[in-house]
């Protein structure tokens, strides 16, 4: 992040405002999806891989949770 300020303040490295919009819009993007995945998607799908991996797997459990 110094180095950004660092060459702005030298003009060696300016962000014009389309570019820092589009910029700011992909981040918020990233961290969405990235919140969701790890928030979301990754504990349900273990439950589900722990589920099956059962002996005898409770497919009246899976379901509801492959819903969400």
């Amino acid at each position: 992040m110094a180095g950004y300020f660092l060459a702005a303040k030298m003009r060696l490295f300016v962000l014009r405002p389309p570019l820092v919009y589009w910029i700011v819009a992909l981040t918020i993007i990233v961290v969405v999806m990235f919140i969701h995945g790890v928030g979301i998607l990754i504990p349900t799908n273990l439950r589900v891989y722990f589920e099956l991996r059962k002996s005898e797997p409770d497919l009246a459990k899976v379901q509801p949770l492959m819903r969400r």
